[in-house]
């Protein structure tokens, strides 16, 4: 029986063994490349980068990747359709590069924030920042997920009320006052609510108190 614990490159040891600061870097790198990067050729390559990357440091890369795919095929959707009405069938392939450069950009983040706990990102980042600003951005970047799934929730709810917000609903300019009112407006007002309750924590946690450092120590 095979152990579904183990990697699936985990030959590739010399990836799995970077420090914390390798990894970010790298992430880093890859998001800024999918800005640069405009030929599909480039835009696979970068792709196949991300995905060795993936099943490098994850041992779930699959599962990862397809959380991942679900909100690819909805950005797609979403920036193609409007390519299409602004500029007809001309803009179908404009609009596919266009979204799929988006998801390069955020999917290294992705990898990061599952692949790496948050003391690990913690603790390398306050080696070229202030310890304060470096539990600022790790808590932000672990926000992201957070805010996707309250994105889903509220998605999901929303349209079981009868909200004009599917996918091929959002093609009738008729419908975005609905996907303002009844998904972006609940959003803004819920990721509040959530930065008020992160800030209330780290208030009672006595935080920025001490000078030392405020990130548990690791090996």
């Amino acid at each position: 029986m095979k152990n579904k614990n183990i990697r699936p490159f985990a030959g590739l040891n010399f990836i799995t063994r970077l420090s914390a600061g390798w990894i970010i870097l790298t992430c880093l790198i890859l998001s800024v490349c999918a800005f640069v990067v405009r030929t599909p050729l480039a835009l696979a390559g970068l792709s196949a980068a991300d995905i060795l990357l993936l099943a490098c440091l994850s041992k779930k890369p699959f599962d990862v990747f397809r959380r991942g795919g679900r909100t690819f095929l909805i950005q797609s959707a979403l920036i193609v359709a409007l390519y299409l009405i602004r500029y007809g069938q001309k803009g179908m392939l404009p609009g596919i590069l266009v979204s799929w450069q988006l998801f390069l950009a955020f999917l290294p983040g992705i990898i990061l924030l599952t692949c790496l706990p948050q003391n690990k990102i913690i603790h390398a980042l306050s080696r070229v920042m202030p310890v304060k600003l470096a539990f600022v951005l790790s808590v932000s970047l672990n926000f992201v997920p957070l805010l996707i799934a309250e994105f889903k929730s509220i998605y999901e709810a929303q349209a079981l009320r009868g909200a004009r917000i599917l996918p091929r609903e959002l093609m009738s300019p008729l419908n975005w006052p609905d996907f303002v009112h009844c998904l972006l407006v609940p959003v803004i007002v819920r990721t509040l609510s959530v930065s008020k309750e992160i800030a209330m924590v780290a208030q009672i946690r006595n935080f920025g108190v001490s000078e030392q450092r405020t990130c548990w120590p690791h090996d």
